[in-house]
């Protein structure tokens, strides 16, 4: 396999660092898949997410795929799909040609009747995962008169994958907050800094955190050095019990002890239910 060149690192470094920059979970997937065009060109793509027992939820968020075409899938389609039967849950990415006997699945309904008549044919799949929990799978189709997916462009996605579950795995969190949660997110941030003792400078670090800054614009922002930024992080991760990033806002958003949210739903947002 050829070696990545400098050109190619470049677009995926801007890639991850444009992540982090949303909070809204369908402004994230919508730029995302539009975003990851230059890296690995696709026709059509979406972003299928899951509940506890691995079935489809009405979500989904998609690149020039139709409504129509999303709802046939939903309500018939998915049920004779073998291409995510055998891919759904596997730890690297996946193409539909190392899995499916292509003779024998042209022979099927689901290709004949969907995957056909929509102008699919080649497919790549990979799940995205936060720690053990299967949060969705990201789909990038080609058409027959496209080349099938390259085992480079495989890699590329087994590299952005882990960036993108920890960033989904976060705007999951804030997606399940009702209305009044979200519209008072910030508020609700900022009310449980004090919890933590934080003092001013952390408090402005965990502020850019949250709008998803690295640690090199929080520190051309603050005026501070990338090394004083990392001093700062390991403060704030100390002070609130937490590990990384993404379990900094989870704890900041008051999932484990806002008495304003019940148990039931604690325990609905936690485990992405």
């Amino acid at each position: 396999m050829k070696k990545i060149n400098l050109d190619e690192w470049f677009l995926i470094n801007e890639f991850v660092k444009e992540m982090g920059i949303y909070l809204e979970l369908s402004e994230f997937c919508n730029n995302i898949l539009k975003s990851l065009l230059p890296i690995i060109p696709f026709e059509h793509g979406h972003f299928i997410f899951y509940n506890k027992q691995n079935r489809l939820t009405p979500i989904s968020y998609r690149y020039h795929i139709s409504e129509k075409t999303h709802q046939d899938y939903m309500s018939h389609y998915y049920q004779l799909d073998g291409f995510m039967d055998k891919a759904l849950d596997t730890p690297t990415p996946k193409r539909s040609t190392d899995i499916m006997d292509y003779k024998k699945w042209k022979k099927t309904e689901y290709f004949n009747d969907f995957h056909k008549q929509n102008n699919f044919h080649y497919m790549a799949v990979s799940d995205i995962h936060y720690k053990d929990k299967l949060l969705s799978s990201l789909v990038l189709i080609r058409s027959k008169n496209v080349s099938d997916f390259s085992e480079r462009e495989l890699l590329y996605l087994k590299i952005i994958v882990p960036h993108l579950a920890n960033h989904l795995y976060k705007l999951i969190i804030i997606h399940k907050l009702n209305k009044i949660q979200k519209d008072s997110l910030m508020q609700v941030i900022e009310n449980n800094e004090e919890k933590f003792l934080f003092s001013k400078r952390e408090r402005d670090v965990v502020q850019l955190v949250i709008r998803g800054l690295n640690n090199q614009q929080i520190a051309d922002k603050l005026f501070i050095s990338p090394q004083t930024v990392k001093k700062h992080l390991s403060k704030i991760f100390k002070k609130s019990n937490v590990i990384n990033r993404t379990e900094l806002l989870a704890k900041l958003i008051n999932l484990t002890d806002n008495e304003n949210i019940s148990s039931k739903d604690k325990s609905a947002i936690l485990t992405l239910s």
